[in-house]
């Protein structure tokens, strides 16, 4: 295994990041073949140099580090020279970020990346910058670099439970994704404690090791040592950095060499850690390895790393009282005991060994690929789709679709469909469904909220949620989009598989339907909004076609509908698979009007407030025993209401539909607005069900004479849906006729003979 490292520290200096860099470096290379990527570091960039110096005239300070603009400046060295080792060595297995949370933002989807840390931001914020000393502008981006962050990383490695925590309540990591392993000494003894010796003869020698005074509490710590100080003999040793003023009591070392360090931690009897944050604990690791009981404080990680080795106090406004007491009562026995049992447990204390162990299940677990071939020796595919198809009783023309190109696709490949749970796809996971699907739970963001309001759409997945499906797709031969909002996820698709084909399928052309909203729209404001809506969708269209290898329309309107792209996608027209044969309908009613629909679409309800206000009316004055019915669901109360107070009647979903197309006289598409090819119409068609529709509910059907008339015009309407009703007969023999012509069109045979190469089956059946 080839192991890309990231480090946000110097690797080659053994006190980085509390001595553990070094020994990390080291258990990785037992696993694999370790490259360091270490690129010319960029500097901080210049916004981020004068916000620095802005805050500190305001007496706060601004981590340069964690801004977004140096992060992205920083990611993007790191990406630049792991592609530039991409051209002369071998490809590299997965990246391993050591405190690097601020340099892996831009790199490639294609290699999975685990994190070892011991915090998130925020908890780092809370622990180091107590006094509100840091710039809120730098506490913003901080937050922003880590969620950024987290969004590419596959896995993380920690150093204590409260670690994960952290992460999962501040940055919003699945945890799952996060496996708690501490870290091992960063100074290893070099002779037992058994071997030191108490030379100064006091009654208890404490220690306090300090590289930030503030954040160690050492003032705390001396504070307790000295109330204790009045009912024993205590010794207190500071190593590291000092407060000024110190008693005459307290013996100052300063700074010391790993050799020196551990010196000092054999001959006393205990170590004191008042911290006011700590993710990994490292100084209380090195203390238990050298056999020297803890007294700390219940904070940060130091519950999982200290475990039963030695004693807890609260960090409150009596911990000084507290401490003081605790120093007063100590045995020595205690101390011996407790010493005694921290050497006897050692392989269950944080150690080296097990944090090597947990990270080599970690590599296996990120760089496990699913293979591109299935057990039964079929290639495999993906598809993003925000609905997962039901095998039964599927409630929109859309859902029918994506099951047709999902039975398609199914019979060449092993299929896997990629969604996000939500109202729709649990009702169909609960009507049944076929294949592998693989669900994530997401909350939308308010950015992603409020571009869907601003456009008129919104994806059903995101580009961080890629990242719980990456396996999926990395192990994909050919991806398949369903719906052209999904196909804003086609960048980050291909960083993850850039060789597999993508597929798009426009379920309609958006910005027809945009165009057409504008027009209809009551007001000049309203009006604007949807022109701009267009506009925007209209760039997206020519993005599709621009990234996209295949994009399948339904028909030759919606492709002479889309931009004309210079080397761009290949469009492949592919009628719908209307199922369904000519009824026998000697039993229809004869004043039946029926309207088929899911009505949760703003497109059906639109049609039948005008049908129900402005043709409606027209109809009655001829035909006074009028019977309208509305078959579909998603029926909203305003629409409901409305419709009984024009005598309509509402049936819901209706699963099969043949019983009521028996008894209809007429089939109304009283469309307005909306695009694409109307399935509800041509179910009626092939059925041999009289149809009046307008031109919208009629386009990208070939044959205007399958109708009985097609008109926008109120009256017209009006008198077509009259005339077919009197002139039974004849809206019959048409009807026939034209079901035949429909059931050719719209057959099996023409959908499979449309659809784009890489969804082809081996040999494409002849017969229907």
């Amino acid at each position: 295994m080839r192991i890309g490292v990231v480090s946000g520290w110097d690797v080659n200096d053994p006190a980085a990041w509390s001595g553990v860099v070094q020994p990390i470096m080291r258990e990785l290379q037992s696993l694999g073949e370790v490259v360091l990527i270490d690129p010319q570091d960029p500097g901080v960039s210049i916004l981020d140099r004068a916000a620095a110096k802005l805050s500190g005239a305001f007496g706060k300070t601004y981590l340069v580090r964690h801004a977004l603009s140096t992060s992205l400046r920083r990611s993007s060295a790191v990406a630049n020279e792991l592609r530039r080792l991409a051209r002369t060595e071998d490809r590299l297995d997965v990246i391993v970020a050591i405190a690097a949370s601020t340099d892996i933002l831009r790199l490639p989807e294609s290699i999975p990346v685990i994190q070892i840390t011991d915090a998130s931001f925020a908890s780092m914020q809370t622990s180091y910058f107590q006094n509100g000393d840091i710039a809120a502008i730098s506490a913003v981006q901080g937050r922003l670099v880590d969620k950024l962050s987290s969004r590419r990383t596959d896995s993380y490695v920690v150093a204590s439970q409260w670690s994960k925590e952290a992460l999962i309540n501040d940055a919003g990591v699945i945890p799952d994704t996060i496996t708690v392993a501490p870290f091992g000494p960063g100074i290893s003894p070099s002779r037992s404690k058994g071997d030191a010796k108490n030379e100064h003869g006091e009654d208890l020698k404490a220690l306090v090791v300090a590289r930030d005074w503030r954040r160690k509490g050492v003032p705390d710590v001396i504070a307790a040592v000295e109330q204790a100080r009045k009912s024993r003999k205590i010794s207190l040793t500071l190593v590291g950095d000092a407060p000024p003023e110190l008693p005459a009591s307290v013996r100052h070392l300063g700074t010391l060499s790993s050799e020196g360090l551990s010196a000092e931690y054999l001959p006393h009897d205990l170590l004191i850690e008042f911290t006011r944050g700590s993710g990994g604990g490292v100084v209380v690791t090195d203390a238990l390895a050298h056999g020297l009981p803890v007294l700390a404080t219940r904070i940060g990680g130091l519950e999982t790393v200290l475990g039963q080795s030695g004693w807890l106090l609260d960090l409150d406004d009596d911990l000084i009282a507290n401490a003081a007491e605790f120093l007063v009562q100590l045995s020595q026995a205690e101390l011996a005991s407790a010493s005694e049992d921290i050497q006897t447990k050692l392989s269950s204390h944080p150690n080296w060994d097990s944090w090597r162990e947990s990270m080599a299940a970690g590599l296996d677990s990120a760089t496990a690929r699913e293979a591109p071939v299935a057990r039964d020796g079929k290639l495999k595919a993906v598809m993003i789709t925000p609905m997962i198809p039901s095998t039964n009783g599927r409630e929109s023309a859309g859902e029918t679709l994506v099951f047709d190109i999902a039975s398609a696709i199914s019979e060449r490949y092993d299929l896997t469909m990629l969604s996000a749970f939500g109202p729709a796809n649990e009702r169909s996971l609960a009507r049944g469904t076929r294949g592998r699907n693989v669900l994530v739970r997401r909350k939308e963001s308010a950015v992603l909220q409020l571009l869907g309001k601003m456009i008129g759409w919104r994806p059903g997945l995101a580009p961080k949620d890629l990242a719980k499906l990456r396996t999926h797709i990395a192990a994909a031969t050919v991806i398949d989009i369903q719906w052209q909002e999904q196909a804003a996820l086609i960048p980050w698709l291909r960083r993850i598989n850039p060789a597999a084909p993508i597929t798009v399928t426009l379920h309609d052309v958006l910005s027809q339907r945009f165009i057409r909203q504008a027009k209809e729209a009551k007001d000049a404001l309203t009006s604007l909004v949807w022109k701009i809506r267009a506009r925007l969708t209209q760039a997206s269209e020519y993005l599709v076609m621009k990234w996209a290898d295949h994009v399948i329309v339904l028909s030759e309107k919606d492709r002479d509908l889309l931009p004309r792209v210079a080397q761009g996608a290949e469009v492949s027209i592919v009628p719908p698979l209307i199922r369904g044969e000519l009824l026998d309908r000697r039993e229809k009613i004869a004043h039946r009007v029926t309207f088929v629909g899911f009505m949760a679409r703003w497109a059906n309800e639109e049609a039948m407030y005008w049908f129900a206000d402005e043709v409606l009316p027209l109809v009655r004055r001829e035909l006074p025993d009028i019977e309208v019915v509305v078959a579909g669901g998603g029926l909203r109360d305003d629409f409901v209401d409305r419709m009984d107070a024009a005598g309509i009647e509402l049936l819901g979903f209706r699963e099969n539909l043949d019983d009521l197309y028996r008894e209809t006289a007429i089939v109304i598409v009283p469309l307005r607005t909306g695009a694409g090819v109307k399935y509800k119409t041509i179910e009626a068609l092939v059925r041999g069900v009289p149809v009046v529709s307008t031109t919208v509910g009629s386009e990208g059907i070939p044959g205007d004479n399958w109708f009985w008339g097609v008109t926008d015009n109120a009256p017209e309407f009006a008198k077509l849906v009259v005339s077919g009703i009197r002139a039974s007969q004849e809206a019959e023999l048409r009807a026939a006729k034209a079901a035949a012509e429909a059931s050719q069109t719209f057959g099996f045979a023409s959908f499979r003979r449309g659809l784009p190469a890489p969804y082809q089956p081996t040999e494409v059946p002849n017969n229907e």
